[in-house]
């Protein structure tokens, strides 16, 4: 029993992690061929790494948060309504520009996804035809 909590606060620790690089703001980088084009904003690998463990349907967070008996789905919803909802206030370490942050990195996120999933699509479309 006791060692079930400490792996219990464990997992809850890990997924408290994730949440918090999921709030890192993006990075600023500038177009190197052309310097007249405005600065671009990009995630960091950490925060695309943490995005991908709370939002792949394959990703360990499922499974730790079946053991910690959380559904993954309201998890989910919840963590994004608290993230796009102003009017929700959250602890004090997770303020405005986390939640602008988190929101930010989760359009790329949810962009880079679409992305990935339309050049699979086409790929499977190009093995048919072949």
């Amino acid at each position: 029993m006791i060692h079930a909590r400490g792996e219990a606060k464990l997992l809850a620790a890990i997924i408290n992690r994730a949440i918090l690089d999921c709030c890192g703001r993006p990075i600023k980088k500038k177009y190197k061929k052309n310097p007249d084009l405005p600065e671009d904003e990009q995630t960091s690998s950490d925060t695309r790494e943490a995005f991908r463990f709370l939002f792949n349907d394959e990703g360990m967070a499922k499974i730790y948060l079946e053991f910690l008996n959380i559904d993954i789905k309201i998890f989910r919803h919840k963590l994004l309504k608290t993230m796009f909802d102003e009017t929700i206030k959250i602890k004090p370490d997770t303020d405005k520009l986390n939640k602008r942050a988190f929101r930010y990195n989760y359009n790329q996120f949810r962009h880079e996804e679409l992305k990935t999933q339309q050049l699979k699509e086409e790929m499977l479309r190009w093995r048919r035809v072949a």
